[in-house]
C-alpha cells in the first residue's frame, strides 16, 4: 500500500508522472521487442508469429498508447512546474505581506 506523505498535491503529481513514465517505457519495450522479430527467421511462406502480432498491434494499439503516455508525461511535467512556481510565489507573497 502506498502512503503519500502529508497528502500534498505535489506528491500525487509526482506519483502520476512516475506512473505515466513507466507505462511509456513499457510501450517502448514492447514495440522494440516486436520490431526485433521482424527480420529474424523470416521466410515468405511462413512469417514468424511475432510478425503477425506486430502487424496487428502496432498501428492500432502500441503506437497510440505510446503517444498518449508521452503526452501525459509532458503535461504532468508542466503541471508540476506550474505547481512549484505558484507555491513559490505564494510563499514569497505571504512573507512580504507579513513583514509590512
Amino acid at each position: 500500500m502506498l502512503y503519500i506523505m502529508h497528502n500534498s498535491t505535489f506528491h500525487a503529481f509526482l506519483m502520476s508522472l512516475a506512473t505515466f513514465d513507466c507505462c511509456y517505457l513499457l510501450t517502448v519495450v514492447a514495440m522494440e521487442a516486436l520490431e526485433l522479430d521482424k527480420g529474424l527467421l523470416s521466410s515468405p511462406q511462413d512469417p514468424p508469429p511475432l510478425r503477425k502480432a506486430y502487424v496487428y498491434l502496432y498501428p492500432k494499439f502500441l503506437w497510440p498508447l505510446h503517444q498518449i503516455f508521452l503526452t501525459c508525461s509532458i503535461y504532468m511535467t508542466v503541471t508540476i512546474s506550474v505547481n512549484r512556481g505558484v507555491s513559490g510565489y505564494l510563499i514569497l507573497r505571504n512573507a512580504f505581506y507579513t513583514k509590512s
